[in-house]
């Protein structure tokens, strides 16, 4: 997997996600992750108002919207039903989004 990656040109290598538990795939397969924090300091955005925000960058900037990623929590079924399963997905999502 890491040699797909190191074929893409490093300004392909960029990632925003609504969640910065990403950063290990940034580190071992040296991609750019950003993660936006919060709307404000006062608190946590809700999950409609992260997806706007995400929305309203991928429109602005261009970009697109690659996929759904799985964190840390595991599925009964599909994709995610496995670690090994949740981390290839993972991968492959961020792959075909990358070479777009």
């Amino acid at each position: 997997m890491d040699g797909a990656f190191r074929a893409l040109p490093p300004e392909h290598r960029r990632i925003l996600t609504s969640h910065d538990a990403f950063g290990y795939l940034g580190q071992a397969y040296r991609l750019d992750i950003l993660a936006p924090q919060g709307l404000s300091t006062e608190r946590e955005p809700s999950a409609a108002e992260l997806a706007m925000l995400l929305r309203q960058i991928a429109e602005e900037s261009g970009a697109g919207i690659g996929g759904t990623l799985y964190s840390d929590a595991l599925a009964a079924e599909g994709p995610a039903s496995t670690y090994l399963g949740l981390y290839r997905h993972n991968v492959a999502t961020l792959l075909g989004a990358l070479r777009r």
